[in-house]
């Protein structure tokens, strides 16, 4: 029986997408299955995904139509075979001990439904920024709103819950915040305190992206079931952070926004997240 089913949605990912792959061939743990979604793509990604059918854990599947990150993410969880689903971006790389530690703990915290990690901030060239920390436990929604969640390429789970609590294609950019928020009063959720990813940000940054993203959280947060006190602190952070987003991104300064997530990393530390980097992707 396979243990873990990967899947990674893609569209139009040429430039980063053999590396994302090869990231989950050089993982330490080997009973996992990977789910290559494609999402319509018209660039080279098919064909790249395909030159790693050779590995008999590989599997491709394309209906030429372009259909959406949300649609593609409850199609991979009925697709899965594993005990748990896991999930990673196109453009990111897994370290070589992600799956192995993932498995490890939820093997041994029974109780917890979904775990995500720590994340290492890389760029275009493969630069690394630094490490964006995640809470441990999130029991609250403050804590889900005020310190995030999950990082959501980071995740892995029982497949069994993701069949339950599939995500909701309207909430567009913002699928994962209303998941776990959600879920929260009937879930356990924990993240691993290791950065165990590698997530390609640093020049991802689109205003639009975020701009969009904040929206649909607060309309989510306008027309949910929290009290008018909530509502409107609530309300005010995310308002206060499309502002100040905004002044930064009309100074051309928007790469601040990222670093600001991050704590930097250098010497030896820096020297070990490279290290594990290469031994990622090679």
């Amino acid at each position: 029986m396979v243990k873990v089913s990967i899947a990674i949605p893609f569209y139009n990912a040429e430039k980063y997408l053999a590396t994302a792959i090869q990231s989950v061939i050089n993982q330490s743990y080997y009973n996992w299955e990977l789910l290559l979604i494609d999402d319509g793509s018209t660039d080279n990604s098919i064909n790249i995904a395909s030159s790693f059918l050779f590995d008999v854990r590989v599997k491709v599947i394309s209906d030429h139509l372009n259909k959406g990150l949300v649609y593609r993410l409850n199609q991979s969880v009925g697709l899965s075979k594993g005990i748990y689903y896991a999930r990673m971006d196109a453009d990111d790389v897994m370290h070589t001990e992600r799956i192995r530690k993932q498995i490890e703990y939820l093997d041994t915290h029974s109780t917890v439904d979904v775990a995500g990690t720590n994340i290492v901030s890389i760029d275009s060239k493969n630069n690394i920024h630094g490490i964006i920390k995640y809470p441990e436990t999130i029991d609250s929604f403050e804590t889900l709103f005020y310190r995030g969640c999950f990082a959501h390429p980071s995740i892995m789970g029982k497949l069994d819950w993701f069949k339950v609590n599939p995500y909701i294609e309207q909430y567009i950019r913002m699928e994962d915040f209303e998941l776990w928020a959600r879920t929260l009063n009937c879930s356990n959720f924990k993240n691993i305190q290791e950065p165990l990813l590698y997530y390609r940000d640093m020049d991802n940054f689109s205003f639009n992206k975020y701009y969009a993203s904040n929206k649909g959280i607060l309309l989510y947060i306008l027309n949910g079931k929290f009290n008018v006190y909530q509502k409107i602190m609530f309300s005010a952070r995310i308002v206060s952070k499309i502002i100040s987003y905004f002044i930064l991104f009309v100074l051309g300064m928007e790469k601040m926004l990222i670093k600001m997530r991050s704590n930097s990393s250098s010497g030896p530390e820096l020297a070990v997240l490279t290290s594990d980097f290469n031994s990622a992707i090679y």
